[in-house]
């Protein structure tokens, strides 16, 4: 999954593609650090290394001349070892950003907003289900832009309708609140209620001077958070007086197309024939009816109803994920790599872009994820071939 290494001579590389003096020269620095910086990035060798240490005390060591050594000193447990992965990470965001011209760093916003998605749908889940901050705080990411001081009071709050204003001016007010529609004041009630409370929670409504218990599906709760959230960059974006913008858009379009896939096949595997065209956000390339209308169907309808060619092949891996041939967190990988595929791609034939640059972001990311696994594995004694069964998935 790793780019190979080039060696660039930036003079003599301008002067070849007859690029020099004029704008695309300014990337030049950024991409002679990330080249230098990709010699650090663990290669397949170093990763094999790690699956076969024996203890996660062994995978401190081994990394102990890594880009993450600064950062593992205080590890003692996994949830240390991730928060320590998450502070390099966002270290890399901020490197990243930079290197690359005033226009271009909406791109590192794009990156750093999907931490924020996943932040805010885990405070709103853990909320929903009645999960105590320490929960709630082990499933966060700290490489977005809400800080740890900010997750951590939000993941301490009592009331849901607190976290539209603990999020500082990021935005994310205005996209919880849309989320949470007609609810001014929630608070969850005492109430015993029959089944897990992970599938509906009751939620006392109090609006227009009077109470109402209601019941809140956290399944609807997210698909309307992901089409707030997705809205908001939507507009942020085309706020930006950069260049760079329509590119970002067009990143977050293909995002938007892969996450209403992953919705689809969601649909199809909890057997939710009847879930509503608003689970499917409308601001990706494809329409939403297009998904909404394979809901029921034949599993093999699926690969058969896209020719988009950045979403074709995760089409038919979407279709053998319905028919059980795939597992869902094999498709989300499959997904994931697709994103990193293309972002690959496109470095090797645009070298004085932005598109290295942020490239190394998203290997650094995909690292992360893997070093995360092999640590994990390691707290619990996974047996080391199903481990690099796994890590072969990721490391494409």
């Amino acid at each position: 999954m790793l780019l190979e290494s080039f060696i660039f001579g930036s003079g003599a590389v301008l002067t070849y593609l007859g690029l020099n003096g004029m704008e695309d020269s300014k990337y030049a620095y950024g991409l002679g650090r990330v080249r230098a910086l990709e010699n650090r990035l663990l290669r397949k060798a170093r990763i094999d290394e790690l699956v076969e240490t024996s203890t996660h005390l062994e995978v401190l060591k081994a990394l102990g001349d890594s880009s993450y050594s600064q950062d593992l000193r205080q590890v003692r447990e996994w949830r240390d070892f991730d928060l320590a992965a998450d502070k390099t990470l966002l270290r890399t965001y901020v490197l990243v950003r930079s290197l690359l011209p005033e226009e271009d760093r909406v791109l590192v916003d794009v990156l750093q907003a999907r931490h924020d998605l996943h932040n805010l749908h885990a405070v709103v889940r853990g909320k929903l289900q009645g999960r105590p901050p320490d929960h709630i705080e082990r499933t966060l990411s700290y490489a977005g832009t809400l800080s740890e001081e900010s997750l951590a009071t939000m993941a301490k709050a009592e009331e849901l309708d607190a976290l539209p204003g603990l999020v500082g001016d990021t935005g994310y007010a205005a996209c919880l609140e849309r989320t949470f529609g007609a609810i001014t004041t929630a608070k969850k009630t005492g109430t015993d209620q029959e089944g897990p409370l992970s599938t509906y929670a009751p939620y006392i409504i109090r609006h227009g001077g009077s109470d109402k218990e209601v019941e809140i599906d956290p399944q609807h709760v997210a698909y309307a958070l992901d089409t707030a959230f997705f809205a908001l960059l939507n507009t942020k974006l085309s706020e930006s007086m950069g260049r760079r913008a329509d590119l970002a858009r067009n990143i977050l379009k293909s995002l938007v197309d892969v996450q209403n896939l992953k919705t689809l096949v969601r649909a199809h595997l909890h057997h939710q024939e009847d879930l509503p065209k608003e689970a499917f956000m409308p601001s990706g390339t494809i329409h939403v009816e297009r998904f909404h209308d394979l809901l029921g169907e034949h599993p093999d309808a699926i690969s058969a109803a896209f020719s988009e060619p950045d979403i074709v092949k995760l089409a038919s891996k979407a279709a053998s994920t319905c028919k059980g041939d795939l597992s869902v967190s094999a498709f989300e990988r499959a997904c994931d790599n697709a994103l990193l595929q293309g972002a690959r791609e496109r470095t090797l034939s645009r070298t004085l872009s932005p598109d290295p640059i942020i490239t190394y972001a998203l290997m650094m990311e995909r690292e992360a994820v893997i070093l995360k696994m092999i640590f994990h594995a390691k707290f619990e004694n996974m047996d080391k071939e199903k481990l690099h069964g796994v890590v072969r998935d990721v490391y494409v």
